[in-house]
């Protein structure tokens, strides 16, 4: 989850698959570590893991508005996929990792130590 006012990832979840249990933890870890104001709008794509109707509960819990991308239009959501970009160029596509675990440490150092405190602020 990108923060698109500071540009700054939020939260987020590293897994071998994407779930919907994995968009919940990354809006559970959201609402600890961040202020998330009633009303805030969350912009997702389509998938299934962000449209199930669990991740649509918390969202009404927690007062989150979902937005969603249109069908085949990349540029709704061109701030995440952006950073998306940035993390495969910088990190990923640059370093061959021995297993899952060494992956996710690098992750997590890529977005502390890295990108949330050199992005470019636009």
């Amino acid at each position: 989850m990108i923060d698109l006012h500071t540009k700054k990832i939020i939260s987020y979840t590293f897994s071998k698959r994407m779930t919907m249990d994995c968009v919940i933890q990354a809006l559970n870890k959201a609402k600890i570590h961040y202020h998330i104001p009633a009303g805030m709008i969350l912009h997702t794509k389509l998938g299934s893991h962000y449209t199930a109707r669990e991740v649509e509960q918390w969202l009404e819990t927690n007062k989150i508005r979902h937005s969603y991308s249109r069908k085949e239009t990349p540029y709704d959501n061109a701030g995440i996929e952006s950073s998306n970009a940035s993390l495969k160029k910088e990190g990923i596509y640059k370093t061959s990792y021995s297993d899952f675990e060494e992956a996710n440490r690098a992750l997590f150092s890529y977005i502390e130590r890295f990108y949330n405190r050199n992005q470019i602020q636009t």
